[in-house]
């Protein structure tokens, strides 16, 4: 059972994501997509913090968040419809600067950034970006799958994804494209999304991310 102090930490996590959210739609860098706020998971303990789009919002749906607490680790996540990595990592920064980031950090983020607007080279500085904030804390980048016309360009950032370890040691990624990629039936029309299979195995997959089983 959760301790006093364990619960202030579980709401304190939780206020600075909302605090975070306030500051961005007030003009800080980023504002919220209309109608869709920055959707927050918490189980009894904060392990690990997981930053990402809707393919996280997919996951989560599908019981992350709860197969985590299971697996004994607990989550804080914050995942938002239509996110770019630049948005994603501005929240990262923000609950860094609260004081209130888990040891673990995972980023699913890059899926939105598979356009024209967002460079091989731009996208490396948000990574390293994403470094400065993680600190000494370990760093986890989930790899891109998209199979519409854009599928060159996300295999093109993942290409950066998986360059960041030589220059950051505490930063490492996994290769959820080699899971998608065995798997045609998950994904929806639009070669972005997931159906409710796909989900299910994202979930779990995130899960052993967690746990560090991957």
């Amino acid at each position: 059972m959760i301790g006093l102090a364990g619960l202030r930490r579980v709401v304190a996590c939780a206020l600075a994501l909302l605090a975070a959210a306030v500051l961005l739609e007030a003009g800080g860098a980023i504002a919220a997509e209309p109608n869709y706020p920055a959707q927050i998971s918490l189980s009894t303990t904060v392990d690990a913090y997981v930053v990402g789009d809707s393919l996280t919002a997919g996951a989560v749906a599908a019981g992350f968040v709860w197969m985590s607490a299971r697996a004994g680790q607990g989550t804080l996540v914050d995942a938002q419809k239509g996110r770019h990595i630049t948005e994603g990592v501005t929240a990262l920064g923000h609950l860094k600067y609260y004081g209130y980031l888990p040891r673990v950090v995972i980023i699913a983020l890059g899926t939105n950034d598979s356009t024209a607007s967002m460079t091989p080279e731009a996208f490396r500085a948000q990574l390293d970006r994403a470094m400065v904030w993680c600190g000494p804390r370990k760093c986890i980048f989930m790899d891109l799958w998209r199979t519409d016309e854009r599928a060159g360009a996300a295999r093109a950032l993942n290409a950066e994804i998986y360059a960041l370890p030589a220059r950051s040691p505490n930063a490492s990624y996994v290769r959820w494209s080699v899971y998608a990629a065995q798997h045609p039936e998950w994904m929806q029309a639009d070669g972005v999304h997931y159906t409710a299979a796909g989900y299910d195995f994202r979930a779990r997959y995130m899960v052993n991310i967690v746990t560090g089983a991957i």
